[in-house]
């Protein structure tokens, strides 16, 4: 193992370079790899995509909640655009009706994407504790088999469940998850004195 020294001249602060120091901005090296879908998806790409979208509305509900999943997530800005609307909303969640107690893999995946798109409506998937024990189930399953690739898939799906509010902001998902709940009261501190 290879070390150098530090001298002083090598820890002195740099002199400061304007909005960079003062907003906390650095610059990260350029590692040759660009994608920006505002700047890379064209207008006929978009529209393209949009009719995919349509083309499984009222007739394939599961594949219309992958593809507004994935728009959703290039576009949060044009999400209105895909009029995910009641209709849509019942749609789905007559899909999600389907797999319920059936396969906890294909249900949760469907819950997940439900409860992302419309995040002031979870509530309405009337998530039970029976349809957590399903889907905790399969995961158990998973990882006694050692089949991490749909364990990590049902985690991520349950992570996006069991919290409190989960939903797509500027391109990412947030997840907002519940205060834990205590086991037992915390124990009080015990009272300090300034007795010298």
């Amino acid at each position: 193992m290879k070390f150098s020294r530090l001298s002083l001249d090598s820890i002195r602060p740099r002199p400061a370079r304007g909005a960079e120091v003062a907003l906390g901005i650095h610059e990260e090296e350029d590692d040759g790899i660009e994608f920006d879908p505002r700047r890379d998806i064209s207008k006929k790409d978009w529209e393209g995509m949009r009719e995919e979208l349509e083309g499984f509305r009222g007739t394939n509900w599961w594949a219309f909640s992958h593809m507004a999943m994935r728009l959703s997530l290039l576009f949060p800005d044009r999400k209105a655009e895909l009029n995910l609307n009641n209709t849509a909303f019942e749609g789905m969640k007559g899909r999600l009706e389907k797999c319920r107690g059936m396969n906890g893999q294909s249900f949760s995946r469907m819950a997940m994407r439900l409860s992302l798109l419309f995040p002031d409506r979870k509530r309405e998937l009337n998530l039970d504790d029976k349809d957590f024990e399903g889907m905790k189930g399969k995961l158990e399953e998973f990882r006694s088999n050692g089949d991490w690739w749909n364990f990590s898939y049902i985690a991520m799906n349950l992570s996006v469940l069991a919290a409190e509010r989960a939903e797509i902001v500027n391109g990412q998902i947030v997840i907002t998850n519940k205060k834990p709940k205590l086991t037992r009261e915390p124990k009080p501190l015990p009272v300090r004195s300034n007795i010298a």
